[in-house]
């Protein structure tokens, strides 16, 4: 069951980042704080984040406030 949930959340996230158009945009908030935030996680992944946030910025401008206060954290 383990690796079943891990494969979930995977998708879920690779959702979020892929379909800017049609995710949720405090969702894609909500990956992109946990893939920062997190000191363990890959350096890819961060940059995959970093270059997906003025394509999601373009989609959800109303959200660059939050976007602002993660990358000044």
């Amino acid at each position: 069951p383990c690796v079943e949930v891990k494969a979930y959340i995977s998708q879920k996230m690779k959702n979020a980042f892929s379909e800017l158009d049609k995710t949720n945009p405090d969702l894609y908030i909500y990956y992109a704080k946990t893939l920062l935030y997190l000191p363990n996680k890959v350096s890819k992944s961060k940059e995959y984040v970093y270059k997906t946030m003025p394509l999601f910025l373009k989609y959800y401008p109303e959200k660059q406030q939050e976007i602002e206060h993660i990358l000044l954290d």
